[in-house]
């Protein structure tokens, strides 16, 4: 199983070494930065190249690795000029994630707007996954969108992964309660699966059934990372993530 922690919220108030600390102190084997929020980390855009060489060997010196670069780039406006600078974004999202060594770099649709028709949408957002993955394939990296907001339901995420019809491309699961049919999540998954290349884990004790998704990423083969991302700020970070990874951990142990 290979976890990895997300700084958004949690650690965002965090350095880069701090972050390090937590992770080797809870057994993560990752880290996935968010960007474009000012968080201490300091892992952005316009960071100096010799600064982020510098973070990533010591990553890698502390036998961790970068899982991803998660973005908030997102596809559901209106603006032809901000869509394209959203785009333009993301591209430069894909060589930090080169920059980095990461072999992910996540963006998001959004929302289902008022000016597009849902099918419109669902073509608008596989023309990004398929323009991102074009990129990303020059630079060995996959361009991912996460299953959020609004577009997250799984016939529209799975019609547009299809689309886009990339081996670059594919999709973030959420682990959202929304996916549940009849307390499960195995209809949605079944869906999504072709498609997911990233895991990302939300509220432990939310509704979601853990165990159930656990068991069937198991059954399905799942190779790839799982991102611990807590929706809210905690004075106990080290506690409050050493007890996800260690729960996270005891459920795909039992999935045998």
């Amino acid at each position: 199983m290979k976890l990895a922690l997300n700084t958004h919220k949690l650690l965002a108030d965090r350095t880069w070494e701090e972050i390090i600390d937590v992770c080797r102190g809870c057994g993560a084997a990752g880290i996935e930065f968010s960007i474009g929020y000012g968080h201490k980390h300091g892992v952005e855009l316009d960071t100096p190249p010799e600064e982020l060489a510098r973070i990533r060997e010591k990553i890698a010196a502390a036998g961790l690795e970068v899982a991803s670069i998660a973005s908030f780039c997102r596809f559901d406006m209106e603006s032809q000029e901000e869509f394209q600078r959203n785009l333009d974004t993301a591209k430069r999202g894909i060589d930090l994630a080169v920059t980095m060594g990461s072999p992910i770099f996540r963006f998001v649709a959004n929302g289902l707007p008022d000016f597009m028709s849902r099918p419109d949408f669902v073509v608008r957002i596989s023309k990004v996954m398929r323009e991102l993955a074009e990129y990303g394939e020059s630079k060995g990296v996959l361009a991912l969108l996460n299953m959020h907001g609004t577009f997250q339901h799984r016939c529209d995420v799975s019609r547009a992964a299809q689309l886009a019809d990339h081996p670059y491309s594919g999709l973030v699961y959420n682990c959202d309660p929304s996916d549940l049919v009849g307390g499960s999540a195995e209809v949605t998954l079944e869906r999504v699966m072709p498609y997911v290349r990233h895991v990302h884990l939300h509220e432990l004790t939310g509704g979601y059934p853990y165990a159930e998704m656990f068991r069937y990423m198991r059954k399905a083969g799942y190779n790839g990372w799982f991102s611990v991302v807590v929706d809210d700020p905690s004075p106990e970070a080290e506690r409050l993530l050493g007890y996800y990874c260690a729960l996270c951990r005891a459920w795909w142990d039992s999935a045998l």
